[in-house]
This record gives structure tokens, C-alpha cells and sequence, in this order.
């Protein structure tokens, strides 16, 4: 295959705690992705730039490891945007096409893709000029009264769109956006961080019958609901992973560097474990400290049900006072915590699981990871939106391609 027919996308996710980037090729052949690298994020504070000069160093150490492994330069990248300055609104418009007329004769319209752009352009609602649209996605389409998946080709007179439209500070998204150039990448588009993960993590059924994404981050948690294959709601929380240490640190009166091993320590084994306390190492130089494994837990779990009542809350601001039939999804780098997922069953009485990005993807090991769902979704959703569009005409949502991906390590890289 040669490369003129070959193409290249590539995702970078600016989290508060890492910035992940990915990059696919397509062929003819299906989509591999053939390479990756990952740096600790500075610079970004709720999901906001907080010290530009501080990102861009931590976006160009990530986007340079990738660009090593792949042997050139990125292409255009989509970036991922979340944060409080977020926000969502569900809308409808409707468009009426006059009938061909010939002698004798009235003939419905097809539909296109203008026309689709059009009812999707006019389903924005008036915006602030501090807003700026990041997506319009379109939840039902309906010709006539008819509900249609894609009405392109479809004839009848009056096109209906019920959109949920999503839109962010224009301040905010523009100095995002601004930091990751300066870092030599080409911004293709932003992409909200919890619809990126969802195209990763979800399944078409669970998008079907229904399903609550939390996408929990170092200082923020992305909330997607889903169902009838549609997006309901999206929405941001002001509380992540270092909102869990910093609990553990106040409360076991340790620095915060302690916290995190507190945190990181009790997994599955160190909540089971039957030693009252938990002997945490590198404190300092070859020092250690004991801490309380109950008191610990026990100050995880109540910010855990913190966090589970304010995702209730976005799922109830749906409409619904209960979760949907697919219970609860949780990714996200902080979402691995114990604590989290058991507070999550008791909490809502559903399926909980959390998930990596989907394993029919056949991904490397160093991305089979809850904290790489963005990262690898902003690939999947580049490769789905090939063509050049204006975010209102975002229509396609995110597909796993049919020969899924597959990874090609740099010549020389170690098994």
C-alpha cells in the first residue's frame, strides 16, 4: 500500500494529571495504531490552562515521544476539552422542502447532506459571545413525523433534528487551544474528553438501552448519558482523583506525597488485608510510615458517595430518577480506585464496571488502561470525522471500525 494512500490521525488528551497521545494509520487494510507517548501534565487546573507556558512544555514532551516512535511529524490532532466551563442543552429545529413539482405531478424531495447541515446549523441556540459551540450531536431524526437514523436520500417535506448541543467558554477553549500549538501541533478540532471516552469504552448496547458514563480525571469527572443510541445529557463535576488524596492527606495528617501511596496501596489486596495499619514506603530516604487502613477506606468511600450523588443528580437532570438498564460506567484514571467502584454498586443498586478502552480493539498493553480511554477515543472519533467538517456537521458518531485496531512497535522497541 503506499503511503499517498495511507492516512494518519492523531488524538491528544490534556488531562490535568497526564497528556496522552495517539496516533493511527488507515488503510485499506483496516486502522493500526502505530504510536503513542505520555507525559505528566502541568500547567492545567479543572480542566482549564492555568500556566500556558507550563502545557505546552508537558504537551510537546508527549507529543514528541509519539512523534519518535512514529518516525515524522504529527498530523492535525484532535484535543480533548472538559471542565466546569462546559455546558450542554438539548434543542430541536425543523427544515421544510417545498415538493418537485411537474405537470400533473408533486414529488417529495430527497433529502442531503446540506440539508442536514442546515436543520443541525439552525438547532443551535443563540449563544453568548463568551460561548462557542464545540458539537451540535444530533440524538433523532425524524421526516414527517417519521423517525429515520439518516435521513440523507430519504424524501419527504419536513426535516426534524433533536440535537444536544455542547458549547464551552470561548476564553477557555481558545487558550486550550492556543498552548497545544505552541507545543507544534496542528489543531484539527476539540472533542469533550467524556464523548471521546465513550466511542472507547461503550458498547452499541449499552448506547441502546441505556448507560451513565463517569469519566473520572485528576481534578474533574465528565458525566455522558446514554440511551435509544442517543447522548441525553453531558455535564462536568468539579471533583477527581487528587480530590481523594488530598482527603487522605487532611485526614491521616500525612503530605500528600504520602497520600498517593496511601491511595495508590489499597487495592483490591490492601482492603482485604487483616493488618490494621498500612505500612506505606519512600517517605523519605529509605524511610516508611504506618498508616490507618480502616480510617483510610473510610475516607475514600465517603468521597466516593460524594462523587455518586452528584453523577445521580446529572442522571435525574435527564428526566429519569433512576439509572438507566446498563447501570453505571466508570473510566478515567481515578476511576480504578476500590473504594470507588463499591461505593458505586452500593450506591446505585446497578451494574457497575470500569473499563479500559474496548478490548476488541487489540491495543498494546500501555494503552489497555481506563487512563488512555480519551486518548484513544479522540483516534477513533478523528478517524470517523476523515472529512473536513464544521463542528455542526459532526453527524457520524464514533464506530469501532471492522478490523479493529491493531498496534506495530517501532523497529528496535522491546517486546
Amino acid at each position: 500500500m503506499s503511503r499517498s494512500k495511507e492516512q494518519l490521525y492523531a488524538g491528544v488528551d490534556v488531562g490535568t494529571t497526564k497528556i496522552a497521545t495517539v496516533v493511527a494509520r488507515v488503510a485499506s487494510s483496516g486502522m493500526e495504531v502505530v504510536a503513542a507517548g505520555h507525559a505528566p501534565s502541568q500547567g492545567m487546573r479543572k480542566g482549564q490552562v492555568a500556566d500556558a507556558e507550563a502545557l505546552t512544555d508537558a504537551v510537546r514532551r508527549s507529543v514528541s515521544d509519539a512523534a519518535a516512535a512514529l518516525g515524522e511529524r504529527l498530523p492535525p490532532a484532535y484535543i480533548s476539552v472538559t471542565g466546569a466551563h462546559v455546558a450542554s442543552v438539548n434543542a430541536t429545529a425543523s427544515i421544510t422542502r417545498t415538493p418537485s413539482r411537474a405537470p400533473g405531478l408533486s414529488r417529495p424531495r430527497a433529502f442531503t447532506s446540506a440539508d442536514v447541515d442546515e436543520v443541525l446549523a439552525s438547532s443551535i441556540p443563540k449563544m453568548d459571545p463568551s460561548r462557542v459551540v464545540l458539537h451540535a450531536v444530533p440524538r433523532r431524526f425524524a421526516i414527517d413525523d417519521r423517525t429515520v437514523h439518516d435521513p440523507v436520500g430519504l424524501c419527504g417535506e419536513t426535516l426534524t433534528v433533536e440535537t444536544h448541543v455542547v458549547s464551552g467558554d470561548r476564553s477557555a477553549v481558545a487558550e486550550l487551544a492556543s498552548a497545544v500549538r505552541g507545543a507544534g501541533v496542528k489543531v484539527r478540532g476539540m472533542v469533550l474528553q467524556h464523548l471521546a471516552s465513550a466511542g472507547a469504552v461503550l458498547s452499541a448496547d449499552e448506547r441502546e438501552r441505556g448507560v451513565v458514563l463517569a469519566d473520572i480525571g485528576g481534578e474533574t469527572t465528565g458525566v455522558a448519558v446514554f440511551g435509544d443510541r442517543a447522548v441525553l445529557h453531558t455535564s462536568a463535576i468539579a471533583i477527581g482523583g487528587r480530590h481523594f488524596t488530598s482527603d487522605l492527606a487532611v485526614g491521616l495528617g500525612v503530605s500528600p506525597e504520602v497520600a498517593e501511596r496511601v491511595k495508590l496501596a489499597l487495592g483490591p489486596a490492601g482492603l482485604d488485608g487483616t493488618e490494621a495499619r498500612l505500612e506505606v514506603s519512600g517517605v523519605s530516604e529509605g524511610g516508611s510510615q504506618l498508616v490507618s487502613r480502616h480510617r483510610a477506606h473510610e475516607l475514600l468511600r465517603d468521597r466516593s458517595l460524594e462523587l455518586l450523588r452528584l453523577i445521580l443528580r446529572r442522571v435525574r437532570e435527564t428526566g429519569t430518577d433512576r439509572v438507566p438498564a446498563c447501570g453505571l460506567v466508570l473510566t478515567g484514571g481515578a476511576s480504578k480506585l476500590t473504594a470507588l467502584a463499591g461505593a458505586a454498586a452500593e450506591a446505585t443498586r446497578c451494574p457497575v464496571r470500569v473499563a479500559a478502552p474496548s478490548s476488541a480493539l487489540t491495543l498494546p498493553a500501555e494503552l489497555d488502561d481506563a487512563s488512555f480511554s480519551t486518548a484513544v477515543g479522540l483516534v477513533l472519533w478523528a478517524v470517523e470525522h476523515q472529512r473536513a467538517r464544521k463542528a455542526v456537521g459532526l453527524r457520524e458518531w464514533p464506530r469501532r471500525l471492522a478490523n479493529g485496531l491493531r498496534f506495530r512497535r517501532p523497529q528496535g522497541a522491546s517486546a
